[in-house]
This record gives structure tokens, sequence and C-alpha cells, in this order.
């Protein structure tokens, strides 16, 4: 690994190389903040592929583009030297390539959280021909020769930063333990794990003298909030998160109207044999 200070432009690279940084935006946030809960690190939040030695491939919110590696100018970063060469290098490239115009997986970065919050080694789950940045990166990569820790599909760029520090050489190592001595992450992380906790702790105090009716449609209607959330940060209406938020929003609906007002009629009981009725 090399680190590039900001106003920095890396040298020497070759296609199958991978550029790892933190990015701006609510998104990138949401990534630091479930790598710190359950890595205890957040060096990175993006991860971009580098088809070129002037160009890189990146899942962004608004999907798969190409941009060049000069994009990255203003802000430090560290560039993965994989010594991918030969065919290995060329099937990484143009599985970058072809996943150019595929759309951002929201429905993964939902399904790593997943791994995040259940223990051991955690479920997830993803959609088909979307991408998110370090899954883009470790899934051309393993066309290669990289056999990772954990699914491809499934990895966050935090993973992708801590596999290639412990693999990297002597310097580097050095390197990367005296930047993150430098840094105050541990003030962050409890910064950022205690506005978590305040925020929980709120929501189960405003959830708990509410009705079980309440109870489902509350966190429901959050999720259809947050879709609307992330359909603002992407400029265009994210249907496939509005959808399944919505599907549960009426879920919890029919949950409740089930037993509560669709009730079976009960029959009145027949009166014994030989009973007298009373008029």
């Amino acid at each position: 690994m090399e680190h590039v200070p900001a106003g920095q432009d890396a040298t020497g690279v070759m296609p199958g190389d991978i550029l790892l940084c933190h990015r701006r935006g609510f998104v990138p946030w949401v990534i630091r903040l479930g790598e710190r809960l359950r890595l205890r690190h957040a060096d990175v939040s993006h991860a971009a592929f580098c088809d070129t030695p002037s160009s890189t491939i990146e899942a962004l919110t608004r999907g798969v583009a190409r941009a060049p590696l000069t994009a990255y100018r203003g802000i430090e970063y560290w560039i993965v030297r994989t010594g991918l060469t030969g065919d290995d290098a060329a099937q990484a490239v143009a599985f970058a390539r072809s996943c150019v115009g595929d759309e951002y997986g929201w429905l993964t970065d939902l399904g790593i959280a997943l791994r995040f919050l259940t223990p051991g080694r955690g479920l997830w789950f993803g959609v088909e021909g979307t991408q998110i940045c370090s899954s883009l990166c470790a899934e051309a990569l393993v066309r290669g020769w990289v056999i990772y820790p954990v699914d491809a599909a499934s990895i966050s760029p935090q993973e992708l930063f801590s596999f290639y520090a412990s693999t990297s050489s002597p310097a580097s190592v050095s390197l990367q333990a005296s930047l993150q001595s430098s840094r105050r992450e541990p003030t962050i992380m409890q910064t950022e794990e205690g506005v978590l906790t305040q925020l929980l702790t709120a929501l189960a105090s405003i959830l708990g003298p509410l009705s079980p009716f309440a109870k489902a449609i509350v966190p429901a209607t959050l999720a259809v909030v947050v879709a609307a959330v992330n359909s603002v940060f992407a400029g265009k209406i994210d249907t496939l998160s509005l959808t399944i938020a919505g599907s549960g929003l009426v879920l919890a609906l029919v949950t409740y109207l089930i037993p509560n007002v669709a009730k079976p009629i009960v029959p009145t009981p027949a009166p014994a044999a030989g009973s007298r009725t009373r008029l």
C-alpha cells in the first residue's frame, strides 16, 4: 500500500490496482459508522478500481462510472499495488468495465449492515446487477488471484484496507501504524457510538408507551423516510428502496388489521338438551 497525501498524484499506477480513501456524504458517513461499530476502525470509506494508469471505475450512489485519477487530488488516499499482470489483470479490468452503468447496490449496503449486526460470520444479502464501491473492486480482483476472508460481494472498504495493510511490506505496515496512531479514531468512535446509543435510547423511550400498532408502524414509517432521504442524496427516486420500505409499511398494517379487524365470528352455542329458556 502506498499513501498519497492530499494535493499529490500517485505515480506508476497499474491496471488492477485499487484506490482507498474517505469521501464526504451521507452514505460514506453511514459506512464509517458501521465499520467503527463492528471493525473498530474506519481508515477508509470508499474504494475505486484503477483500469488504466490515469482512470478509475467506481460505484457511487448515482451508479457505476469512470473517473480520472486526478479527481482524488484534493484528498489523501492509498493505492494498493495488487501486482496483477497478464491475463489476471486483463480479467479484472474486463469485469470492472462490464459493471459501468450498473446501479448502486443500496440493498447490498443494507446486507453488509446485517452482516455487521449478526454474530459470527454474519448474514448478508444483495441484488444481482448492482454494485457498491468495495465489492466492485473485490469482485474484479477475485477474477485474478485474490482470495478474501469474506465473500467479495459483501466486503467493506475497511475490510479491504485491513486485508492489504496486513499483507503489505514491513515498511508499509509501519506507515499504516503511524498514521492510525496519529489519528484520534477512539474519540471519533466513542462520539458516534454515543450518538447512536442516544438515538436508540430515545427511540425506545418513545416507542415504550405506545400501543403495539404504533410500535409496528413507527419503524416501518422511518424506513420509508430513510429510503426517501437516500433518493434525495442520489438525485433520483430510488424505486427499489421505496418499494421495499413501502412494502414493510403495508405489511405492518396488514399484520395489525388481520387479527384486530377481521376477527372470526364465534357462533353462539345452542342450549343444552332439556334446559329451559327463560323469557
